[in-house]
């Protein structure tokens, strides 16, 4: 990844295609002792602003890496939760033109 830090404001949007490799080496490297290793999928729906059903769908499609836990429940890495969080912030403020 090349970018760091927060993007400037430019009022349009920017497209970045992030590779999953990136994503999941950035937040393995981000993770510490005592955070939570495995969030739920209404964990996850909380940290990106979407449904728990649109979530159930980006993993079906591939698009973020799961495990199946204790009954049959996906469970979700916080780090890369985190970082497609971010990404998805950065992209709709800077997609709002400013006043």
């Amino acid at each position: 990844m090349g970018v760091e830090g927060a993007a400037p404001s430019v009022g349009f949007q920017l497209t970045a295609h992030v590779l999953r490799e990136d994503v999941e080496r950035l937040s393995a490297k981000r993770w510490r002792p005592g955070d939570p290793k495995w969030l739920t999928a209404t964990q996850v729906a909380e940290v990106l602003g979407v449904t728990q059903p649109r979530v159930s769908q980006l993993a079906n499609a591939g698009k973020l890496t799961y495990k199946v836990g204790p009954g049959g429940r996906k469970l979700f890495r916080p780090g890369q939760v985190e970082v497609i969080g971010r990404a998805r912030r950065e992209r709709f403020q800077l997609a709002v033109p400013e006043a």
